[in-house]
């Protein structure tokens, strides 16, 4: 079962099934079939590799379901999709500024010697220095110690 059919599913539940026994169980599945709508239409907008593999997520919710434990469902998806967007967003920053992996990782966490080596060695003259926020954000991303 793909994602756009867990949504179908989840419709077709919620319209045809007119007595639930649990008015919990009916919220939950609704504010599931919410959360997969939600996810298909970033999944939708979004074509990055890392979102693909959120259609996935369902299933591993699929058991806590049962359990009532949709808050763990959702905290779930809701890091993932975080993580997803953080190395989308460092990605693009890692380009923008042709930063040098290895070089942070060496001046890390101090983003004036990464910058002082950018400025000065000319081997780095097209690099671009770094903020602080930005020089921390990729270095968390990429296991800077």
């Amino acid at each position: 079962m793909i994602l756009k059919d867990a949504i179908k599913h989840l419709e077709q539940e919620l319209n045809n099934k007119q007595d639930w026994s649990c008015v919990a169980c009916k919220e939950d599945h609704e504010q599931l079939f919410e959360w997969l709508k939600e996810l298909q239409a970033i999944k939708d907008a979004d074509s990055n590799e890392a979102l693909d593999a959120l259609e996935n997520m369902y299933f591993l919710c699929t058991p806590q379901l049962y359990y009532n434990k949709l808050d763990n469902c959702y905290n779930t998806i809701k890091n993932y999709i975080l993580k997803a967007q953080d190395k989308a967003k460092a990605f693009d920053l890692i380009n923008e500024k042709d930063v040098d992996i290895k070089l942070l990782k060496w001046a890390y966490p101090s983003v004036e010697a990464y910058n002082t080596k950018v400025r000065v060695e000319k081997d780095y003259w097209w690099r671009k220095e770094l903020t602080k926020e930005e020089f921390e954000f990729i270095g968390r991303l990429v296991g800077a110690k």
